[in-house]
């Protein structure tokens, strides 16, 4: 009676252990599927600003001074910013939650999307990189658009 009942107890030990390795397998698969679906999260929304950006480039017709002022934080101040000798650089600032603010504010930016343009004759050109604050690309991207005859 004691051998029926120890082997009875050696196989039970045996299937907790199969169904623990299991579980520790499907644990491992979950973590790495909430990681990967919060990278992807990040890619898309910085491509979803990239393609925000080069719309308003597009709108302003290649002004970025334009542009800058198109898009507004939350207090209604400009969150872009234009600079260089012939304005051909810009800048956006957002928060962590993707919030357009002004480079301005007291708030430090967690994403940065920038432009460069450069012209060829009647063809405009931006290149729009979007980093994270440790200056990591999230996304690249590159609008066209016709320039106004001179």
């Amino acid at each position: 009676m004691k051998n029926k009942s120890a082997l009875s107890l050696m196989e039970l030990l045996i299937m907790v252990l199969v169904f623990l390795l299991a579980a520790a397998l499907c644990v491992r698969v979950f973590v790495y599927s909430r990681l990967k679906s919060a990278d992807d999260e990040l890619s898309a929304q910085a491509e979803r600003q990239a393609q925000t950006t080069a719309e308003l480039i597009k709108a302003a017709e290649g002004d970025f001074a334009k542009a800058s002022e198109m898009l507004k934080d939350s207090n209604g101040m400009k969150a872009g910013t234009a600079y260089g000798a012939n304005g051909e650089l810009l800048e956006f600032e957002f928060s962590e939650n993707w919030e357009p603010h002004s480079p301005f504010s007291a708030v430090h930016y967690s994403y940065l999307v920038k432009a460069k343009k450069k012209t060829e004759g009647y063809l405009g050109t931006a290149d729009i990189v979007v980093l994270d604050v440790s200056g990591k690309e999230l996304y690249r991207l590159t609008a066209s658009w016709q320039e106004a005859k001179k």
